[in-house]
């Protein structure tokens, strides 16, 4: 097919908007609302005139004197050509557009050194404003589980892997800026991580320093001072990849994290064997 004469008089809307469009104008009063709109097959770029959309399907032209109905949902990648001047333009016609909600959330995050995104929803953006904005003592455990939980979910998107890393580190280097001898140990586990994934080792050794010595915390139980054992031994372990040190170290650790949990390996404490195993054989 060829490109519509004066193409450039139409405007590009996706496949799920113009659906919502088409649903609000026929709310509005008008039926055939999708009339002088085409589909754009992103593949041949042929532009296919609409002939109909109804509930969750859109009948097109396919060729002269041939129609094919197919759900929206297929059409996701392709997008519509709506003429400049046509109804679904006029504003009660426009679907609202959901960056519009958080967009004054994320640009006061980014501000504030937060690097959040479009994909996360408005009320993890919301949670992690609140939690930035307070102090430890305004927390409980449930809304830090919350957000740990809420953080925890951009690690898996390669992209977003780093932000949450510069996220959790930010809220947790605030919640943590009293003595560590006096932080809860939710925050102790949560401070060591994400001090460890910036590639700040010596910080998240001092974030785990509770676990012995002058800075020994008693109000630890045995299956967080498990946890943080692991950190620890994970973070020596970093050290030793950087300049050679800390081995030794990492062993014991991993030794009192399986002691501490009653004769018992986390899936984490074994990971870390693994890592420290395929490290002491390289060498």
């Amino acid at each position: 097919m060829e490109k519509l004469m004066g193409s450039e008089d139409f405007e590009e809307i996706e496949v799920s908007d113009f659906k919502k469009s088409v649903q609000l104008a026929i709310a509005n009063g008008y039926e055939t609302a999708w009339l002088g709109c085409y589909l754009c097959n992103p593949v041949t770029f042929e532009e296919l005139k609409i002939l109909n959309i109804e509930e969750n399907k859109i009948t097109f032209e396919q060729s002269v004197g041939n129609s094919r109905s197919v759900p929206v949902n297929v059409l996701s990648k392709w997008t519509t050509l709506v003429p400049s001047d046509h109804i679904l333009n006029m504003s009660q016609h426009k679907p609202p557009n959901p960056h519009d909600e958080i967009r004054p959330l994320i640009e006061h995050l980014r501000v504030s050194g937060v690097p959040a995104n479009y994909e996360q929803s408005h009320e993890d953006l919301l949670l992690i404003k609140n939690c930035l904005e307070s102090d430890l003592e305004q927390t409980d455990p449930e809304l830090r589980l919350r957000l740990y939980s809420t953080v925890k979910k951009l690690e898996n998107f390669p992209s977003y892997q780093q932000d949450s890393f510069k996220i959790g580190r930010k809220i947790l280097e605030n919640w943590g800026s009293s003595s560590i001898q006096n932080l809860p140990a939710d925050i102790l586990i949560h401070l060591s991580y994400y001090r460890r994934w910036s590639k700040d080792i010596e910080a998240a050794l001092q974030a785990t320093d509770c676990l012995e010595g002058q800075h020994y915390n008693r109000n630890i139980s045995d299956r967080e001072r498990s946890i943080l054992a692991t950190e620890r031994a994970a973070a020596y372990l970093d050290l030793y990849e950087k300049n050679g040190r800390g081995m030794g170290e990492a062993l014991r650790f991993l030794k009192y994290s399986h002691a501490a949990n009653s004769g018992n390996s986390s899936p984490e404490n074994v990971m870390c064997w693994k890592r420290h195993d395929r490290l002491a054989k390289r060498d």
